[in-house]
């Protein structure tokens, strides 16, 4: 009869081994889905985070092509005054030409463009 209790003792030992090992996996199973839970929130977090940073950048992106449009506004501004003032001043160059070569007696100068005179 012992030597029954021991054959049945050493043939349940790989069973009781069997099971701390299954123990051992389970505990290991938890943690990894200790893990995976975090790691989830950490992905949620990151997320959340990029959905704020597209965010703040949308309206960062929409002044700076406001920005972009009246700056070009502006410059067109610029410019068509430039146009205007040099045509104003070509103008009055005109008049002082003519002014010039009526008191000296000269016959007009018909209108040339010279070559430092932008186009």
């Amino acid at each position: 009869m012992r030597y029954c209790l021991a054959l049945i003792f050493f043939g349940l030992t790989p069973l009781f081994a069997q099971s701390n090992q299954l123990a051992g996996m389970q505990q290991d199973i938890a943690d990894l889905k200790t893990e995976v839970e975090k790691l989830k929130l950490e992905n949620q977090d990151l997320r959340e985070s990029l959905a704020r940073e597209k965010a703040s950048k949308a309206p960062a992106s929409s002044t700076t092509e406001a920005n972009t449009r009246q700056r070009k506004e502006i410059l067109d501004e610029v410019d068509r005054r430039l146009k205007q003032q040099t045509t104003d001043v070509n103008a009055a160059l005109a008049e002082i030409t003519r002014q010039v070569n009526t008191a000296l007696n000269k016959p007009a100068v018909a209108k040339t463009k010279s070559p430092s005179t932008p186009a």
